[in-house]
């Protein structure tokens, strides 16, 4: 493996801030936030574990497995 030069690890950076940040992580958690009142803090825990913790989970997964064929590669096998 050899090392990435800076513009590719900017590249790499900058994707995956747009993946990640898009308008939804804008315009929904002050939505949410005002919506659920007093309730706030379901509210906001169920939004980190649907929003942050299942991208960091499919992060962690294919940095362990190597690549986005292996992740998927037991989709619809008995």
């Amino acid at each position: 493996m050899q090392a990435l030069t800076l513009r590719q690890r900017s590249l790499v950076g900058l994707t995956l801030f747009a993946m990640f940040f898009g308008a939804g992580n804008v315009i929904f958690p002050p939505y949410l936030g005002l919506e659920s009142g007093s309730a706030w803090l379901g509210g906001f825990s169920a939004y980190f574990i649907a929003d942050i913790g299942l991208a960091m989970l499919a992060m962690f997964a294919l940095l362990r497995v190597g690549s986005s064929e292996a992740v998927v590669s037991r989709v619809g096998q008995i």
